[in-house]
């Protein structure tokens, strides 16, 4: 984890200024970077952090009593982790960049109460969490037909890409095996197209 300054501070400052997800004055905050594998937040960790992920994505999963992982769901840059923890909740989760990952970040510890009370956040908030439950609430994770799921999960991304298999995996919740699977099979049928490694996008 690397909390950034110099250049690339004052380039995500210009581009990603604080009082649009929050009032800046009142609670500590740093802009960082995060390396492919890193963990932003673990079920263990003391000072839990709540993140505006700038760039890059994450990964969400658990582990089972058994050691396995099971895919959550990936956030994407404009998305946030870490805000049931802002509201008090026990998440058992981990949050792993994906790739290099940067993000604005609060300690939840320092800022639960102001960003509680801070109407600039909740706007930001409830926008956010309106989009996740908008995307999830359309895909029906118990459908077995995985076909469709890609389908409707290409129809919402810029371009209708998949650019990372791994993330489509944490998106869909599905095994890597399943998804595979059914980019092959829609291949066949000329609903999509392959563009290079780990890559597709509708035809």
């Amino acid at each position: 984890m690397e909390i950034l300054t110099g250049g690339r501070l004052r380039q995500l400052e210009e581009a990603y200024p604080a009082e649009h997800y929050f009032t800046p004055g009142l609670c500590p905050y740093h802009y960082r970077a995060y390396e492919k594998g890193e963990l932003l937040q673990a079920p263990d960790s003391s000072g839990h952090r709540f993140h505006i992920v700038l760039s890059g994505s994450v990964q969400i999963y658990s582990i089972t009593a058994g050691g396995q992982k099971t895919p959550i769901a990936v956030v994407e840059a404009g998305y946030t982790v870490g805000e049931l923890e802002v509201c008090g909740q026990y998440v058992p989760f981990y949050a792993q960049a994906a790739r290099r990952t940067e993000c604005l970040t609060l300690s939840v510890a320092d800022c639960r109460e102001f960003l509680l009370d801070d109407p600039v956040f909740l706007r930001f908030l409830v926008q956010t969490l309106a989009e996740k439950l908008t995307f999830s609430s359309n895909i029906d994770y118990s459908v077995e037909d995985m076909n469709e799921r890609v389908l409707y999960y290409l129809r919402t991304q810029p371009e209708g890409c998949i650019r990372r298999v791994e993330e489509v995996i944490y998106s869909l919740r599905c095994s890597r095996s399943s998804l595979q699977r059914s980019l092959v099979q829609l291949c066949r049928e000329g609903k999509i197209e392959k563009t290079g490694k780990g890559a597709y996008r509708l035809k």
